[in-house]
């Protein structure tokens, strides 16, 4: 599959339709270095200033993923924006859908029906500009003029470009690629060999802006992406766990010691303070939710001391009157965008921190995991509202007579004392017991060294389990999980 140069202009502008063509040729690629290959030559062709540009765009977006640009596009308004743009009822659009199941293929086929001859005339810049007025666009009377502005680019679009422009406004590419892939192409292009992907991965995972990544590695190449730090107002990629089945699996992986914890029962944040002083909130999925929980911003303004920083911490519900935490779904109940001092008065919440990366300029992601704790206590002026864990217990084991290294499950106790000593020290190092109606997660956390450790194993940050339990509190499953983050592996809580 080649890509055309023809879509390049004079004035360094990328028509829309070099875009689209390779969509399409991703769509109909059978094998990964098929995909990385037909990536590398969009790439390769774009023009360094439009390369962040088109790196979103492959990512099915039109600016970093926490910017939480917002089109307010369904696809009934989509539908209808077809109709207009093709001279046809809407009736007419929705049968289209029906008989090839995807809105872009309707559009594509009815606009080469009475637009087939049409000449590439979108511009890259132009359509991503036009999606940004799209997703500004609010008030009165904002959903006619979103129309008005999608129509217009599709009366402009080629059947092929219109197919893929709609899959984008609807959140549908399907492309078969995701991020890896692009940074593999990237590697392949600016770097000379995919083998320098770590280091663009390691840079993605601290700032979750591919396109700063792609114009670092264009204008400097990878000794100024090796460069990149924490920087509050950017996202630092959540380094999730991965389950195992036994204890003995946690402490083999992690050398023969650990950090084990109770995991609370509520939303994980991650905190930034900017050095114009305001506090932005992230879940780990990067949606922004400061506006839902201004009681919690309000707690890190006065909480919270370096001028700027990043922590993070899990929202908690409880209720005040019983001195007891509540359950997860009471926390989801914030989740809105109207009634919101009305839903924080009903169920109040507080912040437990368990992790700071970056404080006043200084990247803490490096330093090892005790070392950052003890920099997170310095960093809080607790209350009520505002409590950083317990000090966990470090649980280790001793081996028998045969070497760790030889044979890493040579304990000298057995499987059952080695769990019931890991609840002991839990309970040691919360100040609670293990009984009770609590049923704990367990969550390790390796205290060896400060090794590299990131969704993508390269960024030093160690996964922490979250907070020390009262009795009380409430977990979402009752089974235990023995967990900790694996270099590499990034999954789910």
């Amino acid at each position: 599959m080649q890509a055309s140069c023809d879509g390049v202009g004079d004035d360094g502008g990328v028509e829309y339709e070099v875009v689209a063509e390779a969509y399409r040729d991703l769509e109909l690629a059978s094998g990964r270095l098929m995909l990385i290959d037909r990536l590398a030559t969009l790439l390769a062709e774009t023009p360094q200033e439009l390369l962040p540009t088109v790196c979103y765009l492959c990512q099915g977006l039109v600016a970093p993923e926490f910017a939480g640009v917002d089109l307010g596009l369904a696809e009934k308004m989509a539908l209808r924006a077809v109709a207009t743009a093709t001279s046809v009822e809407p009736d007419a659009v929705v049968a289209a859908v029906r008989e090839t199941g995807d809105l872009g293929q309707a559009a594509e086929r009815l606009l080469a029906a009475t637009a087939g001859d049409r000449k590439p005339s979108l511009q890259v810049a132009a359509v991503v500009d036009t999606l940004h007025e799209i997703a500004r666009t609010e008030g009165s009377g904002s959903q006619g003029r979103k129309l008005e502005l999608l129509a217009g680019l599709l009366t402009r679009a080629t059947p092929l470009e219109a197919r893929y422009l709609l899959r984008l406004v609807t959140g549908n590419l399907r492309l078969g690629i995701g991020t890896p892939t692009i940074l593999d192409a990237l590697a392949q292009v600016y770097a000379g060999s995919r083998k320098d992907r770590p280091v663009l991965e390691r840079a993605y995972n601290i700032c979750c802006d591919l396109g700063l990544v792609a114009a670092t590695l264009a204008t400097g190449g990878l000794t100024a992406v090796k460069e990149l730090r924490v920087r509050a107002g950017n996202p630092v990629r959540v380094m999730l766990a991965q389950r195992l089945s036994e204890a003995d699996e946690i402490l083999a992986r992690l050398g023969g010691q650990c950090m084990a914890e109770y995991k609370y029962d509520g939303m994980r944040l991650q905190a930034h303070r900017t050095v114009d002083g305001q506090i932005e909130l992230f879940t780990r999925r990067q949606e922004r939710v400061s506006t839902q929980f201004p009681d919690v911003v309000e707690l890190l303004q006065t909480g919270l001391g370096p001028r700027e920083a990043i922590l993070e911490g899990e929202v908690v519900a409880y209720d005040a009157a019983a001195g007891e935490l509540r359950p997860f779904q009471e926390v989801m109940f914030r989740r809105r965008k109207h009634g919101i001092a009305e839903a924080a008065r009903d169920v109040p919440v507080g912040l437990f921190c368990f992790e700071l990366l970056y404080a006043d300029g200084e990247d803490l992601t490096q330093l090892p995991y005790l070392d950052r704790r003890a920099r997170l206590a310095e960093a809080l002026t607790l209350s009520d509202r505002l409590r950083s864990r317990y000090q966990p217990r470090r649980l280790w084991m001793r081996p028998s007579s045969r070497p760790w290294q030889t044979d890493p499950r040579a304990w000298s106790v057995s499987r059952s004392a080695r769990t019931r000593s890991i609840r002991r020290g839990l309970a040691a190092g919360c100040g609670s017991s293990s009984s009770g109606t609590t049923a704990p997660s367990l969550l390790t956390q390796s205290i060896l060294s400060s090794s590299e450790r990131t969704p993508a194993g390269a960024d030093g940050r160690a996964r922490t389990g979250q907070f020390c339990s009262p009795p009380t509190t409430q977990t979402r499953s009752s089974t235990r999980r023995l967990a900790d983050a694996v270099p590499g592996s990034p999954t789910r809580n």
